[in-house]
């Protein structure tokens, strides 16, 4: 991987659209448990415009007419501004949100990858310490909250369910690289075979080919010798005996050597015409 490229898990539209429902789930949920029973800790107040804005994401995705990459970057932004709203409309907020800070970094390395995260978790710290400077100047060191049972259990298990999505969905998307990795080495091991096949078979036909031109360039050479002397041979006793002809009282003689010396010729023409027709 190049160091200029960043892994990220979420890379389709299916996967986006379960992270920013998971988020529409726990926002309804927060402003249902404070509708029924005060959270105090909470307010639906800062709460319900981020709700209806993800919403409005959601099906933005869904009908795709927002991009996959600007959609995480939204999702994030207004997963901060709830909480950080929440806390800058209610300064005693601040012991329920410093836990819900940790959802940030978490969803960005399933988001926008590792690298981005560390900026995320460095955020959160950072907002963490502002908050906690802005809660002291407000309400002074210590500040007392009149919470019951109920409501702080209904909080507290919303954050748990929370929490518990997040994980699954995390896991989930893992599983589905892993087996995406093992699909690729599979379809890698499969090509390397099929290399390594076509490569012997490549080396056969080399050597068959090889052998054959070698075998080719022998016969030529033989040919070529056959052309060059045994050919000439007798072509130049006939064309000798043919001078000599009429010039000597052996006529018969010099047509008999005539005569064996084309035999001669036409044994060797043979020859030739065999090795270049022979596969």
């Amino acid at each position: 991987m190049d160091k200029g490229t960043t892994f990220t898990i979420v890379n389709s539209k299916k996967t986006m659209l379960n992270i920013v429902g998971l988020t529409v789930v726990v926002f309804a949920a927060t402003i249902a448990a404070d509708f029924i029973i005060d959270i105090k800790a909470l307010s639906v107040k800062p709460i319900l415009p981020f709700f209806i804005i993800n919403l409005i994401l959601l099906l933005l995705l869904e009908h795709d007419k927002i991009s996959l990459k600007w959609c995480k970057i939204i999702q994030l932004v207004l997963i901060f501004g709830a909480l950080e709203i929440t806390f800058l409309l209610n300064a005693k907020s601040y012991h329920a949100l410093i836990y819900w800070m940790v959802y940030i970094p978490t969803i960005t390395i399933i988001l926008l990858g590792l690298r981005t995260s560390i900026f995320a978790i460095s955020l959160v710290v950072l907002t963490n310490l502002v908050n906690a400077v802005i809660g002291f100047q407000v309400n002074g060191p210590i500040y007392n909250l009149d919470l019951g049972y109920v409501p702080f259990f209904v909080a507290g298990t919303i954050f748990a369910i929370t929490v518990y999505l997040i994980m699954h969905r995390f896991y989930i998307l893992l599983q589905n690289s892993y087996k995406n990795v093992n699909k690729q080495k599979a379809e890698i091991e499969d090509l390397n075979a099929q290399l390594s096949e076509y490569n012997a078979n490549l080396r056969t036909d080399l050597e068959k080919t090889t052998k054959d031109a070698t075998t080719k360039s022998m016969r030529l050479e033989r040919i070529a010798y056959n052309n060059s002397h045994v050919v000439r041979a007798p072509l130049v006793n006939i064309l000798s005996a043919v001078d000599l002809i009429g010039t000597e009282n052996n006529d018969d003689e010099l047509i008999k050597i005539i005569k064996q010396n084309a035999k001669k010729l036409d044994a060797v023409i043979s020859e030739i015409g065999s090795l270049s027709h022979d596969d």
